[in-house]
């Protein structure tokens, strides 16, 4: 993260992660996908506002994320 201005950071990430039909059947050569992406997150001091990132995806194309959940 890094800010932009007092209430808004930035985000650039990039994540792995594994998807399959049932735990004990992921295959780490078949099964393992990639999204990065970017994004900005406004607050306040005391309290999240909302969070907008757009991810990118070589099999799914791009999506947008709009939440007022609080990222982790």
């Amino acid at each position: 993260r890094f800010p932009i201005l007092r209430i808004m950071d930035g985000t650039f990430f990039n994540e792995y992660g594994m998807v399959g039909p049932a735990f004990g059947a992921l295959d780490i050569g078949d099964d393992l996908r990639n999204s990065w992406g970017f994004g900005i997150r406004v607050r306040q001091p005391d309290m999240f506002l909302f969070r907008i990132e757009l991810a990118f995806n070589g099999l799914s194309g791009a999506v947008l994320n709009v939440s007022s959940e609080t990222p982790f």
